[in-house]
C-alpha cells in the first residue's frame, strides 16, 4: 500500500487519477525529484547525483526520505512542479529523461537517445529555462 505526504505548500500531483507506489530509499531522496531503480537488482530507488545516459526512471518522489526510509513515487499521472535542469527550457510535447540531481531534461538531446526506456514522460506545459513545469509521468515500462 502506498502513502502520500504533503510537503508543506509543495504538491506534485496535478490531477487524479495517479498511480503511486511506495519504495525503500537507497540514499537520501528529496521530494519533487526524479528517482531511478537501484542498479543492484533491489526494488530500492535512488536520486541520481549525476547525469547517466539511459538511466531508467522509476518516477517522481512525492516525499523526502532518508536512506532506508519509505518514499512514495508517482509512476504514472500528471505532475506539477517538475524540476528542469538549468539550461533546459521545457516545451510542450518534449519527451523528458532523468538527469543529474533528480532533475529532468529533454530526451531529444545528448546520449539519452540510446535507451528508449529512459523516457520519464512528456512535457504538458513548458516554462522558462531551468524552471519547474507540468508533465505527464509515465514510468510504467
Amino acid at each position: 500500500m502506498s502513502y502520500y505526504v504533503f510537503e508543506g505548500k509543495n504538491d506534485y500531483i496535478a490531477v487524479y487519477p495517479a498511480l503511486i507506489a511506495s519504495f525503500k530509499a537507497s540514499g537520501s531522496i528529496t521530494a519533487g525529484r526524479g528517482v531511478a531503480f537501484d542498479a543492484g537488482g533491489t526494488s530500492y530507488v535512488y536520486q541520481p547525483t549525476t547525469a547517466v545516459a539511459g538511466v531508467e526512471p522509476a518516477g517522481l518522489a512525492l516525499n523526502t526520505a532518508a536512506d532506508g526510509g519509505k518514499t512514495s513515487v508517482l509512476v504514472w499521472g500528471f505532475a506539477k512542479n517538475v524540476p528542469a535542469v538549468s539550461g533546459y527550457t521545457p516545451a510542450t510535447g518534449d519527451r523528458i529523461a532523468l538527469s543529474g540531481s533528480g532533475q529532468f531534461t529533454s530526451l531529444d538531446t545528448g546520449s539519452f537517445l540510446t535507451n528508449p526506456y529512459a523516457v520519464a514522460g512528456k512535457v504538458v506545459s513548458g516554462s522558462g529555462a531551468g524552471a519547474a513545469f507540468l508533465a505527464f509521468i509515465d514510468c510504467m515500462k
